[in-house]
């Protein structure tokens, strides 16, 4: 999990990893609840992110978990960005998976 974008502290006690995809509106309930629940156990737990895309269901979803790789890849903290750009805005396209993505550094 060394590669794998982390919210958190590392040494944390407990681990969760979230295999999502960008475009899953249950994956979008999962990320509001870890949001709300995540500052509750600041120190006790860490979340690590998992690309899972399902392409057979959402036409953009390996589009979008390219463009969260390479946000991650330039700058760990600009991944978190676009994860919660994809749940707030609850759409990813060709467009606007990458524009983002530009804003924050390029690829």
């Amino acid at each position: 999990m060394n590669d794998a974008p982390l919210l958190g502290d590392a040494k944390a006690a407990v681990t969760i990893v979230e295999y999502s995809d960008f475009e899953c509106p249950v994956c979008r309930n999962l990320h509001d609840v870890l949001r709300g629940m995540l500052p509750n156990y600041a120190g006790k737990v860490r979340l690590v992110f998992k690309d899972f895309p399902l392409e057979q269901l959402h036409p953009w979803a390996r589009t979008a978990a390219i463009a969260g790789r390479c946000a991650y890849q330039q700058d760990p903290k600009a991944f978190w960005k676009m994860y919660d750009f994809s749940r707030q805005s609850g759409i990813i396209s060709a467009a606007n998976a990458w524009t983002p993505r530009r804003e924050w550094d390029g690829c």
